[in-house]
């Protein structure tokens, strides 16, 4: 009964998602890795619960049977296009070929959920229906993960570091959301948790600590290059209430 109860809530939250997005009013039809969603609740850091999973969301072409997969950056920086045959039942599926699965893997697909047999063992996959950002699935999906990894900053509290003003509000961060005009991802070298705003483009960083996370503006930096927190001045803070 547990796992049910985790399960309708969970289809809760992802449905109720972001409206209005700016490129395409087209709906999207996605799954998303239900694990990797719960370590992202559970106050892990974006690099820390993609280092964790493997796979983050897929989409299945049922007309072409191709499957379509974003993973961790710690997996593969490029995304997965595999394909794939109906096996007996209509609601089974089995990859032929393709990279990031090995040939034989096994997907089955209920109206709550998709399981995929892996090596690490079976990975939960649950539908998120949403707005389409981008016209190119890819990056629509991509797009989406980064939108998705925002989500847990609205539960929590936040203020200046300094007293000073707040970078980002949680009503603006809130329309952003709703916009996709917010992303944040792990960066490619497994750095930073970096946070993106599209219009202006603006980018912070975010350091995770026992039972908070701070928020630093900082400007575009080079891949490898460390920053160094001690100078930065612009600083915000997320709790949660005790």
């Amino acid at each position: 009964m547990r796992i049910i109860g985790f399960l309708s809530l969970l289809f809760f939250l992802l449905h109720t998602s972001h409206t209005n997005a700016q490129v395409n009013n087209d709906s999207a039809d996605y799954w998303v890795n239900s694990y990797y969603v719960a370590c992202l609740d559970s106050g892990g850091s974006v690099c820390e619960c993609e280092q964790k999973h493997d796979l983050l969301m897929l989409h299945m072409n049922r007309e072409t049977r191709i499957l379509t997969i974003v993973p961790s950056v710690y997996h593969s920086l490029e995304s997965f296009e595999l394909n794939t045959v109906v096996l007996n039942k209509k609601n089974r599926f089995m990859v032929v070929s393709g990279p990031g699965l090995d040939s034989g893997t096994n997907l089955r697909f209920t109206s709550l959920y998709l399981t995929i047999k892996t090596p690490k063992g079976p990975v939960l996959f649950t539908p998120l229906k949403v707005p389409a950002i981008e016209k190119n699935t890819d990056a629509d999906m991509r797009k989406q993960v980064g939108v998705l990894n925002c989500k847990p900053l609205l539960k929590y509290v936040t203020k200046p570091c300094d007293g000073s003003k707040l970078l980002l509000t949680k009503e603006h961060m809130r329309d952003l959301v709703a916009k996709g005009g917010i992303t944040l991802n792990c960066s490619d070298d497994h750095h930073y948790n970096e946070l993106h705003l599209t219009n202006p483009p603006t980018e912070f960083f975010l350091s995770y600590e026992e039972d908070k996370i701070r928020m630093y503006k900082h400007p575009p930096r080079d891949r490898g290059e460390t920053i160094d927190i001690r100078k930065l001045k612009q600083c915000q803070e997320f709790y949660r209430n005790k």
